[in-house]
């Protein structure tokens, strides 16, 4: 043993890193227990409806109403049903494309033009090989110092 081992005391280390990993554990546990308890608390405090929303009914904005804001249907039943919120539209957005992108139809059916699913469409582009695209068109290297 020489003499520069005598001064490290590996039971000192190792002590310390115990005590800061039983630390470390510890706040972790009381994160995870305190964001847990104000979630249970911020459930428990939001009504469905506030009481004031209940007394007064919002009304509907002038025409053209384009889109009404979230939940305006459950609160006004009176108000046609025409009326949708903005995640209702995007909703129906993202559901007709990808009823597009995942279906078949024909685009012309004389000219035999047809659209296929995403996946069909990259399974003969796999097969077929080469590139998906025409190539660029190469450019004259002539035509700018002509226009100078």
């Amino acid at each position: 043993m020489s003499e520069f081992d005598r001064e490290i005391d590996l039971k000192a280390i190792g002590k310390w890193l115990g005590a800061l990993a039983v630390v470390i554990v510890l706040a972790e546990v009381a994160m995870v227990w305190m964001l847990r308890g104000m979630n249970h608390l911020d459930a428990k405090s939001d009504p469905v409806a506030l009481p004031i929303q209940q007394e007064m009914k919002q009304e509907p904005p002038p025409l053209p109403r384009l889109q009404a804001s979230e939940g305006f249907d459950q609160l006004n039943p009176e108000a046609p049903p025409a009326t949708r919120s903005d995640v209702e539209d995007m909703q129906l957005l993202l559901a007709a494309e990808d009823a597009k992108l995942h279906g078949a139809a024909w685009l012309n059916e004389a000219e035999g033009i047809v659209r296929v699913p995403i996946d069909v469409a990259m399974q003969v582009i796999a097969e077929r090989g080469g590139a998906a695209t025409a190539p660029p068109a190469a450019v004259d290297a002539a035509a700018p110092a002509a226009a100078a």
